[in-house]
């Protein structure tokens, strides 16, 4: 039933892993990205937890439109706009100033180690569409 969905996940859990993998090779690397790398695996556990009930539930092309409102919501994924606001308030609860987000926070120092892993995340992710669709 939710074969796209299931097939896109795997593929975004596996592309993760890959560089979750990579950065603990060297043990320094590790240490020096240490709150950045746990911050997002948590994070993506935090995803998959929120993902996964209603995703196995309902496919990716079922959508909600409620009653005589202009807001049509996918079916599979209402549980993550619920969980990625209040992660959002949660970071915003910090602040820009401190922590992990600042300026000069762990996360702004390997800025480009991120940018270069968006990278393959996207390609993956149009590969699992375009494989799933077309």
């Amino acid at each position: 039933m939710a074969q796209a969905g299931d097939r896109f996940l795997a593929v975004r859990v596996g592309v993760v892993l890959v560089g979750v993998a990579g950065a603990r090779r060297d043990r320094r690397a590790a240490v020096d990205h240490g709150v950045p790398m746990t911050a997002f695996a948590a994070f993506l556990v935090f995803s998959i937890v929120i993902y996964l009930p209603m995703g196995l539930t309902f496919d990716a092309s079922s959508w909600l439109v409620p009653g005589h409102y202009p807001l049509p919501v996918q079916t599979s994924r209402i549980l993550l706009y619920g969980g990625y606001f209040c992660a959002g308030v949660g970071a915003g609860e910090f602040g820009l100033s401190a922590g992990m987000l600042a300026e000069n926070g762990a996360l702004a120092k390997r800025w480009n180690v991120w940018v270069a892993f968006a990278g393959p995340m996207e390609q993956s992710s149009l590969w699992s569409t375009s494989t799933t669709v077309g």
